[in-house]
């Protein structure tokens, strides 16, 4: 019985210097770490959103709100019926993390005629080819026709940290206007929500 005992002994001895002399590769691993994470409100995030450029833009319980119904210190009370009304400047997305992302919209219903469109700078002017729609909201002045099917003047938007860029936003109500046929003019269309997603940029090299 004591000799049984011992040769078990030895070949788990024998198993362990095979183990020793291998080469070094392993199947599975695990480590445990401490993480830290805080939730900042969101002009300080690493996704900035800066609502405190215009009146049509606040912070509401640290997350960003678009407001155009008066309720923002506004000396107006909303939209007038039957127009197109554009606002700029309205809130500036800011890039506070280490890596290049790329700014896309999210929940903009093609056939809305709230239009979302950005540039590098501050637009204080009139001139609309300025500034650049985002890929997915609606165009009516596309050459296509109102929808998010694409147009010259669309393009995604790459912010290198520390940079910044501009959200302008435009309502197009007017049923004679430059909307197409097949788009609603109804002020109600305009949805309730909308999203702002922000992904890494590739390298130029595919990685």
């Amino acid at each position: 019985m004591q000799r049984r005992k011992f040769l078990i002994g030895a070949g788990s001895l024998a198993a362990a210097g095979a183990a020793a002399m291998g080469t070094g590769a392993f199947t599975t691993a695990r480590v445990d770490r401490s993480i830290s994470v805080n939730v900042a409100g969101d002009s300080s995030a690493y996704l900035g959103l800066d609502a405190s450029i215009s009146d049509y833009a606040t912070e509401n319980g640290n997350k960003l709100q678009l407001v155009f119904d008066g309720s923002n210190d506004q000396n107006g009370e909303g939209l007038n019926p039957d127009s197109d009304t554009a606002f700029h400047n309205v809130f500036r997305i800011q890039n506070n993390g280490t890596n290049t992302i790329r700014v896309t919209l999210q929940d903009i219903p093609g056939d809305s005629p709230m239009v979302f469109k950005y540039s590098e700078d501050t637009d204080d002017t009139t001139n609309l080819g300025d500034q650049t729609y985002f890929p997915n909201s609606p165009q009516p002045l596309a050459d296509t026709g109102y929808g998010p099917s694409g147009s010259p003047n669309s393009g995604y938007l790459d912010l290198d940290p520390g940079n910044d860029a501009y959200v302008h936003i435009s309502f197009f109500l007017r049923d004679e206007g430059d909307a197409a046929d097949d788009v609603t003019t109804d002020i109600s269309a305009v949805p309730d929500e909308f999203g702002i997603y922000a992904g890494a940029v590739p390298d130029t090299d595919g990685l």
